[in-house]
């Protein structure tokens, strides 16, 4: 074989590899200050889209551990993180009643609304009663940035709830209020389950004139396996969706008129029940043009009944006629506490939890669920079946029980929390260390890192950016407004809008993250200028804050978001006008499907052939 040959062929190689790129990087970008055990997205200042915040909250570091209060923020238990500020990442924030395992969702005002929570207090010098049992609060968070000087404090209570909830989720509805379902009222025992907790209700906030819970069938039957329900509401007729243990529910929130029979539950003989502590992790997929906003509802992982993590995932369409759960292609990895994460180009991002165990147990004990899983993959719903997972870079910040993952503005993942980070030590069969040991900490559990996953679009050079000084931050729904490119890619085709929900998580439940593609009404040949369509109703489109992505002619979104408020109120259609004349190319959304497993890979595809060929048609040169 010659040497040139040999050179030609590692030439070929090397474009090989340098046009496949690395599939999304992870690195390490802040300090949380507690566990985000609790977390929510929040804006940042202004230009909105730059910058971003997350509002995190933990279980108080006491009790029946070696533990003492966490020193980082003197014994508070919630704090809002600032990544982009290195010399103080975090503000510490005082709650009065503890938010621990209460649910937490956006308002409509783009507030952080909480309930329910933990009956554990914490007492500092000088004050017994720092932060006292929260499991009947209501409270509601208001970002720093919106405070201001005003030195208003953050955290406001409200008037308690009708009853004592322990994980509960919680989703705002169309018309603004909350939806506040389950929710055990104390802590479930998994040694010793009895139905002293059990409670099979759900409220609203703020709640109409006298009145009270409602009892939902399908909770009082699942029990004790009810907590952090599957809750979405539906985009077609407003009605609300609810999984616990193995059986659904629809519910008219107009009525309280609830639907507990019609779609069978799920038999699956492989895996325990699809709930706490078996925990799998729930989506409502994205809502697009093409699909016409069909609610399609994906639920993966769990835990098998040999204790191993399962990969088996199901879906069910809960407005189409005859609904069920069908089986779908199930993940790469078995995974019990995933999460998942939309992306700005619909694909969906699986990562964190573990390969065995279940959930639960306080602090340190991580001898229920370990090692952490480090596998993330990037799902694509459009992709052929068995072609719609692909292996991404693995983290190198195990996320065990209580962890989280956001989608950021900017158009991050980050995950966060983690409260089993002793993990080793379990592994080490360390008895001399806590949970066996209670006076030896040994290797500190609680994690309070912030790690960012940059998926594969971070690698494609030029994508089109928003001018984010010309454009509204608070809309109604069905309002058409207008987007301008930056001027150096003004003549770049926009082949989608999308709006995706600020999200909110804890326990692999994230009821605030949806997807709506958005009608793009013109876009100018030369301006940059594009027409967009705000979503119809708050149906589709919940109140609250939104990012607005623009994907380019190849389904790579653009390098920033736009944040707006949805607000409710009638529809502004008179103040903007679409282009007629000079247009870039008819659009209308819905058609550009994306880029097949991976938003970037789409541009390396000639690239990546190319080298193919070569080395190929070397190989076979040298053979003769």
């Amino acid at each position: 074989m010659k040497i040139g040959v040999l050179v030609s062929m590692f030439a070929a190689l090397a474009e090989l590899a340098s046009a496949a790129g690395p599939l999304g990087s992870w690195k390490v970008i802040g300090e949380t200050g507690v566990v985000c055990i609790h977390s929510a997205m929040l804006p940042g200042p202004e230009p909105a889209g730059t910058r971003w915040k997350i509002l995190c909250a933990e279980r108080p570091h006491h009790g029946n551990n070696p533990y003492p209060n966490n020193v980082k923020t003197g014994g508070e238990s919630t704090t809002e993180v600032d990544v982009f500020n290195t010399a103080k990442p975090f503000t510490a924030t005082h709650v009065a009643r503890n938010p621990f395992c209460g649910g937490q969702v956006q308002m409509a005002d783009g507030r952080i609304f909480s309930a329910g929570g933990d009956r554990s207090t914490v007492s500092i010098p000088g004050n017994a009663d720092f932060i006292v049992d929260g499991r009947t609060a209501r409270r509601i968070y208001t970002p720093l940035d919106q405070i201001g000087t005003s030195g208003v404090a953050p955290w406001t209570s409200l008037p308690d709830m009708t009853v004592q909830r322990w994980y509960p989720t919680i989703i705002t509805l169309e018309t603004g209020r909350q939806l506040i379902v389950s929710g055990s009222l104390d802590n479930l025992d998994l040694a010793n389950m009895t139905l002293t907790t059990k409670n099979p209700t759900y409220e609203y906030y703020p709640p109409q004139p006298n009145e009270q819970k409602h009892t939902l069938q399908i909770l009082d039957r699942a029990h004790p396996w009810n907590l952090y329900p599957q809750v979405y509401l539906l985009p077609k007729t407003g009605k609300v969706f609810i999984f616990a243990g193995n059986e659904s529910a629809i519910i008219d929130t107009k009525t309280d008129i609830a639907d507990e029979t019609s779609i069978p539950p799920i038999n699956d003989p492989r895996t325990f029940v699809k709930i706490y502590p078996f925990t799998p992790t729930g989506v409502l997929l994205p809502l697009t043009i093409k699909n016409n906003f069909t609610a399609t509802i994906r639920l993966c992982g769990g835990t098998l009944v040999n204790n191993q993590s399962a990969p088996y995932c199901h879906e069910i369409s809960p407005e189409a006629p005859g609904a069920a759960w069908v089986e779908v292609d199930p993940l790469p990895t078995p995974k019990v506490m995933p999460d998942v994460v939309i992306l700005p180009d619909g694909k969906l991002l699986y990562m964190n939890g573990a390969p065995w165990g279940t959930a639960g147990g306080d602090g340190g004990q991580a001898y229920n669920a370990h090692p952490p899983s480090y596998y993330t993959f990037l799902y694509d719903h459009d992709a052929p079946r068995g072609n719609q997972y692909i292996n991404m870079t693995s983290s190198t910040v195990g996320r065990l029980y209580h962890s989280g993952a956001l989608l950021t503005p900017d158009g991050r993942v980050v995950t966060v929390g983690n409260e089993m980070a002793n993990w080793p030590d379990i592994e080490a069969n360390r008895t001399d260390c806590f949970p066996f040991n209670f006076t030896t900490p040994c290797i500190d559990p609680f994690e309070t890192r912030v790690e960012a996953f940059e998926p594969p679009y971070f690698n494609v050079k030029n994508r089109i950016s928003v001018d984010l000084t010309r454009v509204p931050r608070n809309l109604t729904h069905g309002t058409i407004f207008e987007v301008f490119l930056n001027s150096n890619v003004s003549t770049r085709y926009v082949s989608k809008a999308n709006f995706i929900r600020y999200g909110s998580t804890t326990h692999s439940t994230n009821s605030d993250q949806r997807l709506i593609e958005a009608v793009i009404q013109s876009q100018h040949a030369t301006s940059g200028r594009l027409v967009i369509e705000i979503p119809p109703n708050p149906v589709i489109a919940p109140p609250g804050n939104y990012m607005l992505w623009l994907l380019d002619e190849s389904g790579v979104p653009s390098e920033n978001s736009v944040t707006i408020l949805f607000s409710l109120g009638a529809p502004d259609v008179t103040s903007v006008q679409k282009d007629s004349t000079n247009l870039i190319k008819p659009v209308g959304g819905g058609n550009n499907s994306g880029s097949g497993v991976g938003s970037g890979a789409h541009r390396l595809t000639t690239s990546v052939a190319g080298a193919l060929v070569a080395i190929l048609w070397l190989c076979f040169d040298a053979l003769l």
